[in-house]
């Protein structure tokens, strides 16, 4: 009922058990599959083997900075904000959501440098925040 309104599904994973499941049981066509990291992220070859499509991946708490280094790397969609850390890479308090951000911003251009990835020379975006990420596409199908 909700794609003939032009709604879509983003579906969430946690766990290989998700993955899994998702990848032998699910039919209904994802917007995107949101793999979000809720631990050290040493899980997350497991899930990643499983799964295909347009990925968003993220993390909550300690495992954020590195995870969104690994999205960086893999030029996957990532996102940041309080609702994920309140901590900025150096441990220090995250002020405010805009903090976060440029964080994320400034080791997005560093990865991308260091790996020869395009930068934020405008090219390609290797990072969008949801709410682009969202308003860019169709969300019909």
């Amino acid at each position: 009922v909700l794609r003939d309104h032009g709604v879509q599904v983003e579906a969430g994973i946690w766990t290989p058990a998700a993955a899994h499941t998702y990848a032998t049981t699910w039919d209904t066509p994802v917007l995107r599959i949101l793999v979000e990291i809720m631990d050290d992220g040493h899980e997350l070859e497991l899930i990643m083997s499983r799964i295909e499509g347009e990925i968003l991946l993220h993390a909550e708490g300690p495992a954020v900075w590195p995870i969104l280094r690994e999205a960086t790397k893999r030029r996957l969609s990532t996102r940041i904000g309080l609702e994920d850390t309140k901590l900025l890479p150096d441990g220090s308090p995250a002020p405010d959501n805009a903090t976060l951000v440029e964080a994320a911003l400034a080791i997005r251009e560093n990865e991308t440098h260091e790996a020869g990835q395009v930068g934020l020379d405008g090219s390609e975006d290797l990072m969008r925040s949801d709410h682009e990420s969202l308003t860019e596409r169709p969300l019909a199908t």
